[in-house]
Parts: structure tokens; C-alpha cells; sequence
């Protein structure tokens, strides 16, 4: 028998066919229900993207992408009939699905089904216009929660037949990771003292950052010090694909300073897993923060843009909000301290499970024996933004008190914010104009070797004018450093204490110690040493060549 090249390998294959409008939409198939299918040898999954979408050029990129690296087969639009699937599985409701002929579910792309928009005689997702088409009905419609089936009964109760309450892909794999919190948090690198606040913005005039309130994150960043707060963001990905500006360019100078943001198309989730407050608005990523027990707060709410007696509406009207003509950090304190109170289950239906139901229920729809899906897996790691970094300048406020010394840092990510006592790590800025004003410069990176050590501090002195104290390590809790018109010092120090021990070093110059020249003497500095716990050593570095 000689061999055709259209002859099967595997025979009797099953194909089903993943669609989206949008990035989100593919995002979800992808990282949700690819997984739950793929192992069985029956099927043969591929995706496509729906034209007509604002967000389109977004989807072809991100599933392109993936087809790249290995991890997707994609099918255009144009030859799907050519593709001949047996089942369209869909996170985007619209009337192209009914062309197809062919049956086909809807799977919700966010937490529940709540936007109103002036396209649509009913909420998004539950609309007439977007459930039923040339005298069909969706096959099959898996609701998040209870909320969702109430609106429908309202607003299209043809599709009622086809609905059915089986909760959230999305919700269930945040919820399943929970007990994964502290291994995120390692990869992020927050300690655990840390609270780590989250701001999160869905898109539109009426959502956070369409209110003109990307300045708050900017001010959370700058106001809460980096010893108790770590600050995240989650912004839309339609923000980053729309026709404004990038948002990751706006953020640019504080991602490269310590703002933790995820990457466009996954990674906030675990980022949700890993915080311990969300700050936001009636976005998806809010509501999925208070459905897993996190408290959250609101900035903005888009409540003209829901029906007025829903569930989310509900929310909005129970949730705190943030003053922000208050100080900011005892609000979020109190809130955490306080903990969730708001009940989402209306929206999320909690203890179904989705992932086992989507699944039979596609088996059952291509006429295929069940077989037990895998479980769905927990989160990965939260891959960053490619421009996050870690902090590289701050400002410090040093205060002595009972023969301490207490430090604390405040971002400081562009030159108008530099005031006080700024410190910069030369090795990682590249900020000329931040360099020039700070009065302490680090290279505390790789360690160096003495003599290039003594090198690169003479360089630093002799370039920026503005600098009175520099530091380069040289190792483990072993710094080099020297002042300006005074000593230069050999200090051992706990490894916790390298950027402090230079910038309370500033301070206490400032403070009791006005002229430097003086520090060579013998126990100039055993006040300096005695306000750490534990105490560092300084001793004058006698020869520097």
C-alpha cells in the first residue's frame, strides 16, 4: 500500500475549535482549557481568532505566539470550514458563531456577566444579540454563578434552556493555588512582612485608570515605604491595546524602580494569589480578588455601565473606598487588618467544579465515551513585565530616637521627586538627572575587587558633585566606603543593612557630626555603630592604593 499524504495517522480524530475576539478571550482557552483536553489522543484542538473585535491585532499576536513556540496549532478565520470541527469552544459571545453551523458553547472570559454596552439590548455575554442566531439557540451556556442566570432569565430567556450554573475555569485555579501564596511571593521576592497591595484596572471611561486615577498608583508608589509595602499593578490588557498610551511606558521609570507588574497576557493571577489587598474598581481581577478572600478596596466603579439591581451593583455600594484625601498607608492598613466581609458567591458560584463539568460536557456534545480530565494545575510562577526591576533610588528618612537609628525608604522613579536624602544605585540607574541629585551613590551589585572598588568610588566622587557619600561592596556585608572630605571606611555589617548603613551614615553626619574630617578619629563612630541592631563596624581604611 503506497502512502497518500492526506492519510491520517491517528484515525477517527475529533477537532474542536477554540475561539476568541480578544487576547483575554485565547488567553483563557489556553491557559485553562487547552490543558483539561490535549492529553486525549480523540481530539484535535485548534485555535482561531473572530474578526470584528477593536482588541483583534491583540489576539492574532498573543495565540501567533504561541503557535511559535510549539503550544498551539492556529486555524484563520477564513478556513474554518476547511478545519470541519465538530465543537466551537468560545469566550467570546457573537452572532458569527451561528454561521459555522456547527455546535458550539460559550465560556465566560471574566469574573461573571455584569457590562452593559450601548451594542447590546442586554449585559454582555446574556444579550439576545449575542445567544441566539439564525433561528438557533447557543448549544450549551456555563454560567459563573447564580447572578449570571437570574440576568439572563431577564434579559434572554430563550437561552434559558441551554444555561447551566457550573462556576469559573479562572476563579477555580486562583482558588486551588491559595496554599501556593508564600512561593509566590519568594519568586516576586516580598518578604513576608511585607503587605503587598495590589491596584487593578479594568478599562474604560468609567474604570480606575479611565478616571484619571493612574496617578494614584504613582502616588502609592512614591508614599508607602518600601520596609512595610510592596505595590503591584494589574492593568487591563485592552488598556496596553487600545489606541492611548502604553501603559507600561507611563509606568516605565517605576517599573525599572521596584513596581511589581505581570506580564499582558498571564501572570496576574498568581500576582492576585501572592497580595494581601486589592485596590481597584468593578474589573474582573477585583471581583476574582474578593471572591478568593482577599480584601479589597475601590478607587472607581463603573456603576452606570451594570444593571442597577445586580450583584456587582451590590458590591460597589458595600465595599470601602480609599480617601485620597487622607494618608493613604493607615487605609490600607486598617482595611487588611479588617479582612474580606463581601460575599461573592452570587457571582462566583463556590465548591462546583468547572474544569470537570466543561470537559463532560464537551464529550457529550461530540458524542465521545467521558474520560476523567486532569485536575487543573496550580499557577506558575507570576512571570514580571519586562521592564520590572528592582528598586534602584529612593529617598530615606532617617530618625534617631533612644539611641537608634530608624530608616525608612520612599520610591523616588523620576528627578522632580528627589528631595531629602536621595539615594541612587549607580550600578543599576541610568538616570543622569537622578544620579546628579542624589547625595549617596551605591554600586552594591556584583561585588568587586578592592582595588576596582577604590577605583570606581574616586570616579563617583569626582563625577557627581552632589554626592557626599558613596559605597561599593565588595562583599557579603562587606562595603567600601568613602566620605566626601573626610575618611574612607571598611565596613562589616549585616547583609540586610548594606543600603542602610550608608544613608544613615548621611544622616547622622547631618546630625551630629558636621564635619567629616573628624570621623578618623579613634571612637568617633561608636555612636553611629551603636544605633544598629546588630552594631556594624567601620574602620578607617588606612591604605587606599
Amino acid at each position: 500500500m503506497r502512502l497518500s499524504p492526506s492519510s491520517p495517522t491517528f484515525r477517527g480524530v475529533h477537532r474542536i475549535l477554540l475561539a476568541g475576539k480578544n487576547m483575554q478571550a485565547l488567553a483563557r482557552l489556553y491557559y485553562d482549557l487547552l490543558p483539561l483536553l490535549e492529553r486525549d489522543p480523540r481530539l484535535h484542538l485548534a485555535f482561531t481568532v473572530i474578526p470584528g473585535s477593536h482588541f483583534e491585532w491583540a489576539a492574532h499576536r498573543f495565540i501567533g505566539e504561541r503557535e511559535r513556540e510549539g503550544g498551539a496549532v492556529v486555524v484563520d478565520w477564513s478556513k474554518v470550514d476547511g478545519y470541519a470541527p465538530g465543537l466551537v469552544v468560545s469566550c467570546s459571545p457573537t452572532a458569527e458563531l451561528f454561521a459555522l453551523g456547527v455546535p458550539f458553547m460559550v465560556v465566560t472570559h471574566g469574573a461573571g456577566n455584569n457590562r452593559l454596552r450601548e451594542d447590546l439590548s442586554g449585559v454582555y455575554g446574556l444579550a439576545p444579540e449575542q445567544l441566539l442566531g439564525l433561528g438557533r439557540v447557543v448549544d450549551w451556556l456555563p454560567l459563573a454563578g447564580r447572578a449570571a442566570l437570574e440576568q439572563l432569565a431577564e434579559d434572554c430567556p430563550g437561552a434559558l434552556e441551554a444555561a447551566e450554573v457550573v462556576g469559573d475555569l479562572c476563579y477555580q485555579r486562583l482558588w486551588e493555588s491559595r496554599d501556593r501564596k508564600s512561593e509566590y511571593r519568594r519568586a516576586l521576592g516580598i518578604p513576608r512582612d511585607r503587605l503587598f497591595v495590589v491596584m487593578s484596572s479594568t478599562w474604560g471611561e468609567l474604570s480606575l485608570v479611565g478616571e484619571s486615577k493612574l496617578d494614584l498608583l504613582e502616588r502609592l508608589f512614591r508614599e508607602l515605604p518600601r520596609e512595610r509595602f510592596t505595590v503591584g499593578a494589574v492593568p487591563h490588557p485592552n488598556l496596553e491595546h487600545g489606541e492611548g498610551p502604553s501603559i507600561a511606558g507611563l509606568l516605565g521609570p517605576r517599573l525599572g524602580n521596584g513596581l511589581v507588574m505581570p506580564q499582558v497576557h498571564e501572570g496576574w493571577r498568581a500576582l492576585i494569589a501572592a497580595a494581601d489587598l486589592v485596590l481597584g474598581d468593578s474589573g474582573s481581577v477585583t471581583q476574582y480578588a474578593g471572591a478568593i478572600g482577599l480584601p479589597i478596596m475601590l478607587a472607581a466603579f463603573g456603576a452606570e455601565q451594570m444593571p442597577e439591581a445586580g450583584a456587582l451593583a451590590g458590591i460597589g455600594k458595600t465595599a470601602p473606598w480609599l480617601r485620597t484625601d487622607l494618608p493613604l498607608a493607615p487605609q490600607l492598613i486598617a482595611a487588611h487588618a479588617r479582612g474580606a466581609f463581601l460575599d461573592f458567591g452570587d457571582i462566583i458560584a463556590r465548591d462546583l467544579d468547572p474544569a470537570a463539568r466543561i470537559v463532560a460536557k464537551s464529550y457529550e456534545m461530540l458524542g465521545l465515551s467521558h474520560r476523567e480530565p486532569p485536575a487543573p494545575e496550580a499557577l506558575p510562577d507570576p512571570g514580571l513585565h519586562a521592564r520590572c526591576g528592582p528598586s534602584r533610588s529612593w529617598r530615606a528618612e532617617v530618625r534617631f530616637a533612644h539611641g537608634r537609628a530608624d530608616c525608612l525608604t520612599f520610591p523616588v522613579s523620576e528627578p522632580e521627586e528627589a528631595r531629602g536624602l536621595v539615594v541612587v544605585r549607580y550600578d543599576a540607574c541610568r538616570d543622569r538627572r537622578l544620579l546628579a541629585k542624589a547625595k549617596v551613590l551605591l554600586h552594591h551589585g556584583a561585588p568587586l575587587e578592592r582595588d576596582e572598588a577604590l577605583l570606581v568610588l574616586d570616579e563617583l566622587l569626582d563625577h557627581w558633585s552632589g554626592c557626599r557619600i558613596a559605597s561599593v561592596r565588595v562583599g557579603e556585608g562587606h562595603l567600601i566606603l568613602a566620605v566626601r572630605n573626610g575618611p574612607w571606611f571598611e565596613v562589616r555589617c549585616d547583609a540586610s543593612q548594606t543600603d542602610v548603613v550608608p544613608a544613615v551614615l548621611e544622616a547622622w553626619l547631618g546630625e551630629f557630626a558636621p564635619d567629616p574630617a573628624g570621623l578618623g578619629a579613634p571612637d568617633a563612630l561608636v555612636d553611629f555603630e551603636g544605633r544598629f541592631e546588630p552594631p556594624p563596624t567601620l574602620r578607617p581604611l588606612r591604605d587606599r592604593r
